[in-house]
């Protein structure tokens, strides 16, 4: 169906993706690279002032993942987007099928951001070490 607003919203998200680059670099201004306000959404949500779950609001999707899992379909479509991430799971459940379905179009869309969500959690990782010693240190004293 051509007129589907689906497909038009993911062709719309591929002209976009080609016609402008994300960056990751520091702009200059106040905004932070990408992999620095990852380690800092990581903070955040391991501080409880963010929340580690998404949510969405869309009728028309809400249907038809309802449909999927009652027709069993659902299943089916997870292990295909766990098939082409080469991960080796099984989403049995509705918000793992998402789960798996949202790092299969981010990485059809640009690969990279997987890259620096890994930089941006080995940042954090360090941070936070680097504050467990020093307060290992501290209590030393």
């Amino acid at each position: 169906m051509a007129d589907d607003p689906l497909d038009e919203l993911a062709n719309q998200a591929n002209r976009k993706r080609h016609e402008q680059e994300p960056t990751t670099t520091d702009t200059g201004d106040d905004t932070p690279a990408l992999d620095e306000a990852i380690a800092d959404a990581y903070a955040a949500i391991d501080d409880g002032e963010a929340n580690e779950h998404l949510t969405t609001r869309d009728r028309n999707l809400s249907a038809l993942f309802g449909g999927l899992d009652e027709s069993g379909q659902l299943a089916a479509l997870g292990k295909q987007a766990a098939h082409e991430l080469e991960r080796d799971e099984d989403p049995e459940t509705q918000a793992e099928t998402l789960r798996m379905l949202l790092r299969y179009a981010i990485s059809e869309l640009d690969d990279d951001l997987f890259s620096e969500l890994a930089n941006g959690l080995k940042a954090y990782e360090k941070a936070k070490a680097k504050r467990a010693a020093e307060q290992v240190s501290e209590d030393m004293l």
